[in-house]
């Protein structure tokens, strides 16, 4: 057999092995193509701890005189709050208080407003300049959502009188607020909120002859409705 053609049958035979056999290894220092990464998410946010906030809204409701009837309150809201909250997984417990400045108030004109003594056209007015609450909460943490209902006691300072002359009694009432809402977490320890609450403040007494149509003893009574929004700062634990 001729040289060349042994030579030949080596070289084939050569390129026969190196394609059947494994795949050359990359050489020393190639980079590793990177693992595929999938992040895994909370099922909730942690909610946990003290928090403080401001809120802001408007007032409507309601106010009875016995001696007129109910007539129709409303204004804004404004103040601050303060809160904390207890996680049970994505159940999360806590209690919330707050007071607001607030510019409520409402006027009838019927004629039980126009007794002996009252200046002609006076209105039997009630006002409202603060409003607050203690409520316990209660709501389920959908991640950054959390859905909350929320009761407890409501107190508020009120007058009511005759307008003109604008001579009012005055004094604290108390009673109780209950509600709901939504809150939203945002970067960091920030939330933003929006609510509801029906706040009931019971009813005070008239007392002062002449400040309420005329007479004294009379009841008045106030019923509101309050729709807010805040945002809180959270200190986690």
């Amino acid at each position: 057999m001729k040289p060349s053609v042994v030579a030949a049958a080596v070289f084939l035979a050569g390129v026969g092995q190196a394609f059947a056999g494994d795949p050359p290894s990359p050489p020393p220092g190639a980079p590793t193509p990177p693992a595929s990464y999938t992040p895994v998410l909370s099922p909730y946010a942690n909610w946990s701890g003290l928090y403080i906030g401001v809120n802001g809204g408007y007032d409507f409701g309601t106010s009875n005189w016995n001696s007129t009837g109910n007539f129709s309150t409303n204004g804004g809201v404004l103040g601050g709050t303060l809160g904390v909250n207890f996680p049970y997984g994505p159940v999360i417990f806590g209690f919330e208080g707050d007071i607001d400045w607030a510019d409520v108030s409402g006027n009838s004109t019927v004629a039980q407003c126009k007794k002996a003594g009252a200046t002609t056209g006076a209105s039997c007015e009630t006002q409202i300049n603060s409003i607050g609450t203690a409520r316990a909460r209660l709501g389920y943490g959908f991640d950054r959502v959390l859905l909350f209902v929320s009761a407890g006691g409501a107190f508020g300072y009120a007058r009511a009188g005759l307008s003109p002359p604008g001579t009012f009694d005055s004094g604290f009432v108390l009673g109780w607020a209950a509600g709901g809402g939504a809150e939203f977490a945002l970067v960091d320890n920030w939330t933003v909120k929006a609510e509801y609450l029906f706040v009931n403040l019971g009813t005070a007494s008239c007392t002062t002859v002449g400040n309420c149509g005329g007479t004294a003893g009379v009841s008045v009574s106030l019923t509101e409705s309050i729709v807010r929004a805040g945002i809180n700062y959270k200190f986690s634990w």
